[in-house]
């Protein structure tokens, strides 16, 4: 099989302005592969700081719990914790008897909302 050339003729100014785009495209391209490579290494970067992070949150855990370890666990008589546990549950109860109400009361005036809008 023969090879053929062809030749093709552009007018100086297409010529020009074609090859800038061609090089603008160029520079493009060049520019996306450099943020590419930044962004990689930015990934690295992160990786190895998350590393770093949980070694450290590890080291910490690890001191935590020897020192709790070492700090002896208060004792109390049995009468003084009976005593604050049902201080603890009626506060807890009349919190949530309280949201309860507000969840209550939030429904009705829904209701009476609608109501209004049905009439």
């Amino acid at each position: 099989m023969t090879k053929q050339e062809l030749y093709v003729s552009f007018n100086p100014l297409e010529y020009k302005k074609q090859k800038a785009n061609i090089l603008s495209a160029q520079a493009d391209i060049l520019n996306s592969v450099q943020k590419l490579q930044n962004i990689q290494k930015l990934k690295r970067q992160k990786a190895n700081l998350k590393m770093e992070l949980e070694r450290l949150l590890s080291s910490i855990l690890k001191d935590l719990e020897s020192i709790q370890d070492k700090i002896p666990n208060p004792r109390l008589p049995k009468t003084l914790k009976e005593k604050q546990e049902p201080e603890e549950t009626s506060a807890e109860i009349q919190e949530q008897k309280q949201h309860e109400q507000n969840i209550e009361q939030q429904l009705q005036d829904i209701q009476d909302k609608l109501k209004k809008l049905n009439e």
